[in-house]
């Protein structure tokens, strides 16, 4: 097999001289388009191994046709295993390479500094950092922190709480991201681009933004520090759930509406959840009375603290928290919401109006996003 190894180390053409990709560089961006990166000893490989094939059944055809099999037969073996070799040699140089990329990645993805420092320096060398060829791994809590990431291509890939503090992330491309709770503080963001990224929670205190492109992106929560928005794009940006006083008064009053009768408020909106979607009764563990009562409660702490939203984040984590240990998924506060909504408007009747009824969707689409977050360990 070393003819394979050969022809795979020939001298690449000056491009100074000939800007022609020629044949093979040809076939190689080919099989890229469909394929993904492919080595050149695969293409070479390749290759040898179709004409390998071709020769093989074109001769042995012919042979077969002129009745002397048997004269040609041991030169067609030779042949055949000029094709095994060449199928041989692609397979085991994709496995050493598919290792090598994984066993990368892992480190890359390492909760250890040192590691993923080391494994950012060897993707970047071989160009796997900037080609997308890591877009959509699981960057989990990997720590980061004063990596040089500038210009990588990490789209769609899940960076909750990774830690990338002091990092230079010039360039770099997150879009459609999750960074929930990541800690990007005091790093290099400028020209990043973090399109339709999840960056609740994230902690942006310290970095450099300008250039960045937050359009579309979720920034609730997030601690941004000093922003000029005249330097960025944050054009459909997610930059604060937080409720107006407006809003505030709205929710507040229309509770008064109906303080004096909450216990057949609440079970009348239980009576409601398990009609229209009776798997969801199996989730409440508890009798209907006592789920009738903590209702009431939570219920009455989220309205009289929604000035303070600060001082009700520690229950609505532990809610949550506690909600995922009794099988609750997110879909499940969907259900939960437009059940909540239409007891409020059969409650309040004419007092529900558009303006309390856009309140009471934006506060409990804050508590049910801070409730999920937490449920899955991202707060």
């Amino acid at each position: 097999m070393c003819i394979f190894a050969k022809l795979a180390n020939l001298k690449k053409t000056n491009p100074k001289t000939n800007t022609s990709p020629g044949y093979l560089g040809f076939v190689k961006n080919g099989f890229e388009m469909v394929f993904g990166k492919i080595d050149m000893i695969n293409i070479i490989s390749f290759h040898f191994a179709i004409v390998a094939i071709i020769v093989l059944m074109a001769g042995w055809n012919l042979a077969e046709n002129k009745g002397f099999v048997n004269v040609v037969g041991d030169s067609y073996s030779e042949w055949l295993g000029i094709m095994v070799d060449a199928m041989l040699l692609y397979f085991i140089n994709w496995a050493i390479r598919r290792e090598e990329k994984d066993k990368l990645i892992n480190q890359f993805a390492s909760e250890s500094n040192s590691f993923a420092l080391d494994a950012t320096k060897r993707l970047r060398k071989k160009g796997w950092l900037m080609d997308g060829r890591l877009n959509g791994i699981d960057m989990t809590h990997a720590q980061l922190d004063k990596a040089n990431l500038s210009k990588a291509a990490l789209q769609e890939t899940d960076f909750s709480y990774a830690s990338m503090k002091e990092s230079n992330l010039v360039e770099a491309n997150f879009f459609n991201s999750n960074l929930t709770g990541a800690d990007l503080s005091n790093s290099e963001c400028r020209w990043a681009n973090f399109e339709n990224a999840n960056l609740r929670w994230v902690n942006l205190e310290g970095a450099t933004l300008d250039g960045v492109n937050f359009e579309g992106a979720d920034l609730r929560f997030a601690r941004l520090g000093e922003i000029n928005e005249s330097t960025v794009s944050l054009k459909g940006a997610l930059l604060s759930q937080n409720l107006t006083e407006e809003e505030i008064a709205l929710v507040q009053g229309s509770v008064q509406n109906i303080r004096a009768s909450m216990e057949e408020f609440t079970t009348d909106f239980y009576r409601e959840l398990f009609s229209v979607n009776p798997m969801v009764e199996k989730l409440f563990i508890s009798n209907i009375k006592s789920q009738v009562i903590k209702f009431a409660q939570v219920f009455e702490l989220l309205v009289t603290s929604l000035d303070h939203i600060e001082k009700l984040l520690p229950a609505l984590k532990s809610l949550g928290k506690r909600h995922n240990n009794y099988g609750v998924e997110e879909y499940h506060y969907q259900i939960v919401g437009a059940t909540l909504i239409n007891t409020l408007k059969k409650s309040l009747g004419k007092h529900f109006t558009p303006e309390v009824e856009g309140a009471w969707l934006k506060t409990y689409g804050l508590v049910t996003m801070i409730m999920v977050d937490s449920s899955k360990g991202l707060m």
